[in-house]
């Protein structure tokens, strides 16, 4: 059944009128750059998410255990820089 459905799909290529792949072209595009719009999106949250938990840590640092918020602001802040150092072509590795 598999390769039935392969062999489906490789002749709906070849029979499609361009106009068809064209479209389904610009679909792809669109796709790849709702991808990269989302992955910087979240990388921005993440950015703001750490600096607002060290600011949050630096105001109540006398609290106990309060180093854990330090570390989970860190963490964050190092998640976006990873997100973000590649993100173009990262994203559009998704």
């Amino acid at each position: 059944m598999y390769s039935r459905l392969a062999l489906e799909s490789e002749e709906d290529d070849f029979t499609k009128p361009e106009s068809e792949k064209r479209r389904l072209s610009d679909l792809r595009s669109l796709l790849d750059n709702s991808i990269q719009a989302l992955a910087f999106i979240v990388g921005v949250l993440f950015v703001v998410e750490g600096i607002i938990k060290l600011t949050y840590s630096w105001h109540w640092r006398s609290q106990p255990k309060i180093g854990w918020i330090v570390v989970s602001g860190i963490l964050s802040i190092a998640i976006a820089a990873i997100l973000l150092s590649g993100w173009p072509q990262q994203s559009a590795a998704l």
